[in-house]
Order: structure tokens, then C-alpha cells, then sequence
């Protein structure tokens, strides 16, 4: 009997210590319906009870997957689908009674975050009311982020601060710092995608404010070469050291798609770049304490089959701020070739297996250390960055070219690959892109990553031979602020904006 006793309370001290090392997430790449704010509602309860019928203890929603971006450029259509949100410990499914169209999103997801027993973000438009003495219509319009504990209580909320291309929406004078602590032992800090690039809030969450896990909604607009959606979602994890979830808009005809859960130390655990529209549910488990558990399994629910051509449309950055210096096609060598802009220097080593004896050998060590634009100058960055891109040609404007330009090939193998510089920054990401697949490369398995802040010298390389491989470098945005005298507003880069 003691025995049995003995072996009864081993079991629940393992299934305990189980439940303490990790947490299962739920993150949607969500197909939003134009003009149907209910349905797309009803879409949501049906997905978070898919998400905890898969045993998901939170689940994260898209940016404007209520609304669709539309409403990001009409103030009109922002003051109908608004929502008046609460304060902080209100429970929106046990406190509203009245079932108006600018509280039912929040009663609704608060009654699917309770009855399914559930942490529930997403993304929706909120309406203040302010009077004619702030506005002419009279509200602050906010893309806001929203937490639900598994109560159904509101625990978090969060307006964006870092606004791209959304003319109808106001901004706030501070910054938010939405913060909150799970049931399983998470820390989770929200911001809403074009924040990822900016130190504030996004990476005050991490530093200043304790956050060891992310909740991302995002309307991404991938671009070459650093930001398709999957990369820059895993480049800012590991660089972070923090588990990320990151939910995406889908619509890929005019360039949305992007969604994936993360580990800080493993980097992805399960991801998608979908190629056609439809709504995905991916539910991964994730580790609490990522420096001492492995990479975990991979679930998805698919909404749609994948179609038989790749078909996401991308955008390209400008690159006319940066230098590079061109990779000799040697085979069998090892060789090494060093390039510096200003007070960087990067140094890139490295041995070809095979090259593609059909294509051209363009791969370049493309560098900055210095200001970079966005939006035709409206959003202003630093950038340090040492990368090896396989380019269109020898211009290195070339190196964000589109993908059916570009020199990458399955024949062309590096055996050996390694980038490293001295970055003045310890908030360096590890940026990789393989293609067509816009896949991402997974530290440890693929590469190693070490910064050596003593020496000033920071490096990753490959522990295998990769082909296909398009970006493959150390990255670091907006590590620094700049300061007035140093940016030029005189012929700024007149680009579309990339991103939301």
C-alpha cells in the first residue's frame, strides 16, 4: 500500500514539475472578413475553443483581425466597430450588461477566455471619448492590444505607439507598459507590430520591465532581406533571449502573412508563411525556462491546403546606405574577407562546397553603422548590421532585389559560414532567411550565436552545410536612438511603407 501511495505521489510530483517547465500556446494567422465585424467575432470563440480543445493555455489574435486594415484609414469606421474598454480587473463578460456593438467584442472574448478557462490577446480598435475639445468628432481612436486572464478579467491593455501607415488612429503621449503574469508562470509584455523595430516600448518590456515572454499582433508586410514576417519574429526572440508568440493578418495577394510561436533560446518552435488566404491555428508547446528545455513538438491545424505555387507578394528595402564587398566563388577554400562603414568592421569566414554552375555567384558581405529611414523619412533608426546576402547583382541595392533575381541555389553549399563584428550594441539579432521557403535557421542545430562583450567582437556561425541560403548575418535596430544633428532629412528614401 505504501508502495502504491509512494508511486501515486511520484507521478503527481513529475506531472507537477511537467506543468512548471512549460506551457502550451495558440497563436492565428486569421483570413479576416471585410464588413462582417460579428462574424469575424464568432470566428474568434470557435477558435479559442479549438485552441484549449488542444489543451492551449493562451491564445494570441492578429492585428485588424476584427476589422480588417481598412479601418486604419476611415475615422468614421474606427468610431462604428470601436470599443470602449474598461479599466484594468473589470470583467467585461460578468460586468456589461448591454449588448451595444462598442462593448460586444470585449464581452465576448471575456466570456470565451472564461468559459474555455483560457488567456485570450487580441487586437481591436478602441474609442475614447473626449469631447469636441480634443477632436472634431470627439474620440481618440487607439489600435489597442487586450489581455484576458482565464477568468474572463481584463489583466492588460495596450495602444500602439509606433503607428505606420494608419492615418485614422491617435497615439499616446507616453508610451504604454502592458504587463502581465500568468497562472503557468509566464511574464508576458504586448506590443503590436511596427513597435518590434523600436527600443520603446518593445525592448523595455524585456530590459526594464521583466517580461520573459511576448504576445505580438501584427498586419506584417514582409520585406527583403531582413523582415520577411517568420525572420524578423525570430531574429527579435533570440535576440531578446524571450519566448514570442507571434499572430498574423492574413492576406497574401497584397503581402500579409506571418505568424509563429518561438523559443528564446531555440528560436522556432512552429511558424507559417502562407502562400494563399486562410485562416491557421498553430498550437506549440512552449518552455518556461528555455536555457534548460529542448525544442518542443509542432502542431498545427491548417485552414486551407497549400497551394502548388509560392505566391506572397514582398516588398524591398532600400539599401542605398549600405556598403558591401563581393564573396569570391572559390570552391574547397577557406577564405575570409573583411568590410567596414564607419566604426564597424565585419569580418565574414567561410568554405563552398559547391557553387551553381548554371547561375551567377553573387553573395556579398553587406554592412551599416548608421541612420537608416522608413516611410520616406517619417520613421528614423540606427542601424548596425554585418550580413552575407545573396544579391541580383554587384550593386548592393541589389541585395534586396526580389527573390527571382536573386543568386541563391540548392547547388551552391556552404560547408562553412561564419559572420562576426564589433558592435558597439549587446541588442543583436541573428537574422537568417532561406528561399524560396522563407524559412528561418535554428540556433544550435543550425548555427551558433555568441556575443563577447569584453572583446567587443560578436559572431554566429554555421555547425552545417546550408544551401539555399539567402540572409545569414548579425542584426541590430534602433539600439540607439538618434539624436537630432544626426539625421538628414534633405532626399530621404521615398519607399512605400512596408509595414503596419
Amino acid at each position: 500500500m505504501k508502495q502504491q501511495l509512494f508511486l501515486v505521489f511520484f507521478a503527481l510530483a513529475i506531472r507537477h514539475s511537467q506543468a512548471q517547465s512549460s506551457y502550451v500556446a495558440a497563436v492565428v494567422e486569421f483570413y479576416s472578413l471585410g464588413g462582417t465585424f460579428r462574424q469575424n467575432i464568432g470566428k474568434y470563440e470557435d477558435l479559442i475553443a479549438d485552441a484549449k480543445s488542444q489543451a492551449a493555455e493562451i491564445i494570441v489574435f492578429p492585428e485588424y483581425g476584427l476589422t480588417t486594415t481598412a479601418v486604419s484609414q476611415s475615422r468614421s469606421l474606427c468610431i462604428n466597430v470601436g470599443q470602449e474598454v474598461p479599466a484594468l480587473d473589470s470583467n467585461p463578460c460578468l460586468d456589461f450588461n448591454n449588448d451595444t456593438i462598442n462593448t460586444e467584442a470585449l464581452k465576448r472574448l471575456s466570456c470565451a477566455a472564461r468559459n474555455n478557462s483560457i488567456y485570450v490577446v487580441a487586437n481591436l480598435i478602441e474609442r475614447q471619448f473626449c469631447g469636441p475639445q480634443c477632436a472634431q468628432d470627439n474620440y481618440l481612436i487607439y489600435n489597442s492590444n487586450v489581455a484576458f486572464d482565464a477568468n474572463g478579467t481584463l489583466v492588460a491593455r495596450y495602444r500602439k505607439f509606433n503607428l505606420y501607415g494608419e492615418p485614422a488612429l491617435n497615439t499616446t503621449a507616453e508610451t504604454d507598459i502592458a504587463v502581465f503574469t500568468t497562472s503557468f508562470g509566464a511574464t508576458f509584455g504586448t506590443f503590436t507590430c511596427m513597435d518590434l523595430l523600436f527600443y520603446n516600448p518593445s525592448v523595455r518590456l524585456v530590459r526594464e520591465f521583466g517580461a520573459t515572454d511576448i504576445a505580438f499582433p501584427t498586419a506584417w508586410f514582409s520585406e527583403l532581406p531582413y523582415l520577411t514576417a517568420v525572420q524578423g519574429q525570430s531574429a527579435w526572440a533570440l535576440g531578446l533571449g524571450v519566448n514570442f508568440l507571434g499572430s498574423g493578418y492574413n492576406h497574401p495577394a497584397v503581402g500579409n502573412s506571418g505568424s509563429g510561436i518561438y523559443s528564446g533560446e531555440k528560436g522556432e518552435i512552429v511558424s507559417l508563411m502562407a502562400q494563399q488566404s486562410g485562416t491557421t491555428l498553430l498550437v506549440a508547446t512552449v518552455p518556461l525556462n528555455t536555457r534548460r528545455q529542448s525544442r518542443q513538438s509542432r502542431r498545427a491545424k491548417r485552414g486551407a491546403a497549400p497551394p502548388a505555387a509560392f505566391d506572397l507578394l514582398l516588398k524591398n528595402d532600400n539599401l542605398r546606405d549600405y556598403t558591401s564587398a563581393a564573396l569570391s566563388a572559390e570552391i574547397g577554400a577557406n577564405l575570409t574577407l573583411t568590410h567596414c562603414q564607419a566604426d564597424l568592421c565585419c569580418t565574414v569566414d567561410y568554405e563552398l562546397e559547391s557553387v551553381d554552375a548554371a547561375g551567377e555567384f553573387n553573395y556579398r558581405l553587406v554592412v551599416i553603422d548608421g541612420i537608416v529611414t522608413h516611410d520616406g523619412g517619417h520613421y528614423v533608426n540606427r542601424e548596425q548590421v554585418c550580413s552575407v546576402i545573396a544579391c541580383a547583382g554587384a550593386n548592393t541595392t541589389s541585395c534586396s532585389d526580389d527573390l527571382e533575381f536573386s543568386t541563391y541555389s540548392a547547388s551552391t553549399v556552404f560547408k562553412s559560414l561564419s559572420v562576426s563584428g564589433n558592435f558597439s550594441t549587446d541588442l543583436l539579432q541573428p537574422n537568417t532567411l532561406l528561399v524560396p521557403s522563407l524559412a528561418v535557421l535554428r540556433p544550435t542545430e543550425d548555427y551558433n550565436f555568441e556575443t563577447n562583450s569584453a572583446a567587443s567582437v560578436s559572431q554566429m556561425g554555421l555547425t552545417k552545410s546550408i544551401s539555399n541560403l539567402h540572409t545569414f548575418g548579425l542584426f541590430a535596430h534602433d539600439f540607439e536612438p538618434p539624436t537630432a544633428s544626426e539625421v538628414n532629412t534633405e532626399g530621404l528614401n521615398q519607399e512605400a511603407p512596408a509595414l503596419l
